[in-house]
């Protein structure tokens, strides 16, 4: 079975990060954030189409050298977008390759989808296809679906719906399970939604949109907060206080590190405390930095005795602060230009 990966977008909400590096491959737990998505794939789901529009030769560089189990007994292909077409423009570019039922994953979000059993259901059904619906407390922020549960069929969706005037809680969880003519009512030429264009025809479809809801971790790694976040709920979720990369000089006497993760290479000065943080490979963190819900991107210098909150330092980056630093980002201007 083929699984095509929205992993097109530029990332501009992660920057400084994302300028030398694409978003699927920033790691999350000292690892690709791509890898974290393919492993839960099933056995059965032996192709990947990765749609990509920015810093391909990236991730055809990172197929080709990785031996992340995450790709064991897949074929994986990167499929070149000259520009960005939109969630179905970028399946609509794969129709030569997609030759039965197909599942589409967007590549920035991480989640407890039973993605077997997703696919499962929506055989039985006979539908055209099938999204995942994941339970939100602040619908106001979301597109809520207007679905029947006991039979699965979608009717609506309502963008953003007023206090009290929500059809349900749940939402567009990002993965989904289609037939081949769906390709048939996306257009050729220009960038197309799935979301805003293709979903609202195939509820009026006679075989139907269907929804399949699934609990627990759904997180969109695509911003800073969220990509903090999902550090901190898969560390707990394997039980572990701190992820602390070979060759870092690391000394739980000398340092305090709370939650966080700290990637390969990393320089790590005396009295250097980490709470809820990121650090990159190679970064310098020198003597007596304080990190608190904080990214340093990679090969990025610290000064000592500096105080970080809520801050993100872009990758070769140097922050020299005097005084405490919060909420802002270091490293604003693309190193290309």
């Amino acid at each position: 079975m083929q699984v095509v990966l929205l992993v097109g977008g530029m990332g501009t909400r992660l920057r400084p990060l994302t300028y030398d590096t694409p978003k699927p491959l920033l790691p999350v737990l000292n690892r690709p954030l791509v890898a974290h998505i393919l492993e839960r794939l099933p056995k059965r789901v032996d192709e990947v189409l990765l749609t990509v529009s920015y810093r391909s030769d990236d991730l055809r560089e990172w197929i080709r050298t990785s031996d992340d189990p995450s790709l064991d007994g897949r074929t994986v292909h990167v499929i070149d977008e000259p520009e960005p077409l939109g969630t179905a423009g970028a399946v609509k570019n794969c129709t030569d390759r997609l030759d039965d039922t197909f599942l589409v994953l967007n590549g920035d979000l991480v989640s407890d989808l039973d993605i077997g059993a997703h696919i499962e259901t929506h055989g039985k059904r006979g539908a055209a296809g099938s999204l995942a619906l994941h339970a939100v407390e602040e619908v106001s922020r979301f597109g809520v679906v207007d679905w029947t549960p006991a039979t699965g069929r979608i009717h609506a969706f309502v963008e953003k719906p007023a206090p009290g005037t929500e059809p349900s809680r749940y939402v567009n969880a990002g993965a989904y399970v289609l037939e081949p003519e769906v390709l048939d009512l996306i257009p050729e030429g220009r960038p197309v939604s799935l979301e805003h264009e293709v979903f609202p025809r195939l509820v009026e479809d006679v075989h139907g949109l269907y929804g399949f809801p699934f609990k627990g971790l759904w997180i969109d790694c695509g911003t800073p907060a969220s990509y903090l976040d999902i550090h901190e709920a898969l560390l707990d979720r394997a039980d572990i206080h701190n992820l602390i990369g070979p060759g870092t000089g690391y000394d739980a006497e000398r340092m305090k590190v709370e939650a966080s993760v700290v990637g390969a290479g990393v320089k790590l000065g005396d009295g250097v405390r980490l709470d809820r943080s990121v650090v990159h490979d190679g970064a310098v963190i020198g003597a007596g930095v304080r990190l608190v819900r904080s990214v340093i991107g990679r090969k990025a210098q610290v000064a000592p005795r500096c105080v970080l909150t809520d801050v993100v330092v872009g990758p070769g980056s140097v922050v020299q602060a005097p005084e405490p630093l919060e909420g802002v980002r270091v490293g604003m201007r693309d190193p290309s230009t």
